[in-house]
């Protein structure tokens, strides 16, 4: 991903007359310069501030009413910088682009593409791809670049919940991003979607319910299976089936209960797990047994020679 915005281009973009953008429940004010908006090359965004549409005389706000304002916020922030901060919970409290001396940084660009957890084999033999391995472009880079050039190591613990709670807000930065074509925003969404679920631990962190809410955004604004394969339908169910035994509880019951095509993708997957949990018992038993063979065959040749 490379910027879209450099710094010759800042002046002309901030000399432009902003457009409004409507977000969330209570219908919040947001303005973006329309250069940043058409910065998105393959995104329906250009056309809304390029297009005919706008010829025509749709020149009103834009209506984001159905995604909420910290979700809108992420994503303004993304088209100017290229990151959006995961705001605390508590004042005065730095958000996660911000080291210790409260200096600004951001990620270092990564050349990647959207959609790109590697496709499951047509068997239920192969055991299921650790997390970190999950997506081809890698996960985003574990240090920031201050703006003097330095490097500081980025923070997920930034609120009061722990970094569980970024897991639903980065669902709904990926379902924007994969609903306006948003290719780059897409990746990266989902890059830090599957930096928190590596970092955080099922077994210490309450992960509910927010991982149960990022289930239900993603699989309710994306298409299934039969349209195309969404990588992060496949994350969410690939993570649950990973961390099965240790995240069930109540409320991943009522998730289940749900029904739906996340059930089916995860009972497709503890299957798997299952089959090759099978398949790892046999061989280890085989190899087991060989070595009972060659320890007696070892013992009877030192009886004979003791003998």
């Amino acid at each position: 991903m490379t910027s879209r915005l450099n710094l010759h281009q800042y002046t002309r973009i901030l000399k432009e007359q902003p457009v409004q953008v409507i977000a969330g429940n209570n219908k919040t004010c947001y303005f973006i310069h329309p250069g940043a908006l058409s910065g998105c090359h393959t995104s329906a965004l250009k056309a809304r501030v390029n297009g005919p549409w706008k010829e025509n005389g749709g020149g009103g706000p834009i209506d984001w009413t159905d995604f909420d304002e910290e979700t809108v916020e992420c994503v303004l922030s993304y088209f100017y910088v290229q990151d959006y901060c995961v705001s605390s919970s508590e004042p005065g409290q730095p958000s996660i682009c911000e080291s210790d001396d409260a200096t600004k940084a951001r990620i270092e660009p990564i050349s990647l593409k959207a959609g790109s957890v590697p496709a499951d084999e047509p068997t239920f033999q192969r055991p299921l791809t650790p997390l970190s391995q999950c997506l081809r472009i890698g996960l985003p880079a574990e240090t920031v670049q201050t703006a003097a050039g330095g490097l500081v190591q980025r923070k997920l613990e930034n609120s009061d919940g722990g970094p569980a709670v970024e897991i639903v807000l980065h669902a709904k930065v990926y379902c924007f991003a994969h609903r306006f074509l948003i290719s780059d925003l897409e990746s990266f969404a989902l890059q830090r979607l599957t930096q928190v679920l590596v970092a955080v631990d099922p077994r210490k962190d309450n992960l509910f319910p927010y991982l149960a809410d990022a289930v239900r955004v993603v699989y309710n604004s994306t298409p299934g299976a039969q349209l195309q394969v969404n990588p992060a339908r496949k994350l969410l169910s690939q993570y649950v089936a990973l961390n099965y035994t240790v995240l069930a509880n109540e409320q991943l019951v009522q998730l289940l209960d749900e029904g739906g095509e996340f059930l089916a993708d995860l009972s497709q997957k503890l299957a798997r797990r299952l089959t090759a949990s099978d398949t790892e018992t046999q061989s280890m038993r085989k190899h087991i047994a060989r070595l009972q063979d060659l320890t007696d065959k070892l013992k009877s040749d030192s009886d004979k020679k003791e003998s």
